[in-house]
């Protein structure tokens, strides 16, 4: 009969483990802010003002750095870097 006891508070513990952990939020309602980057970066494509995109980027890296949205933000960066950089290397190197 002892058994049975046991394994019915093996099995209690266990969902409650499972409960806690799987369905549980620690930041009691407050956004992610990598999420609210993600939905920002979703408009970007549309911002055709070079202030409102510089802003906007800003904005994404502010909120989250390390995350995709982030990283993605700082991949364009460089992209746009290395193409101003190499655009007048292009011109010279084709120059007579």
């Amino acid at each position: 009969m002892s058994y049975c006891y046991t394994t019915v508070s093996h099995i209690a513990a266990l969902f409650a483990v499972i409960v806690f952990c799987c369905g549980f939020s620690w930041r009691s309602g407050k956004s992610d802010p990598c999420i609210d980057a993600r939905m920002n970066l979703g408009t970007l494509s549309t911002a055709t003002d070079p202030v409102k995109r510089a802003k906007l980027e800003e904005a994404i890296l502010n909120a989250c750095p390390k995350g995709a949205s982030g990283l993605f933000i700082k991949g364009l960066q460089a992209d746009v870097l290395d193409y101003l950089l190499s655009s007048p290397l292009k011109g010279i190197v084709s120059a007579p």
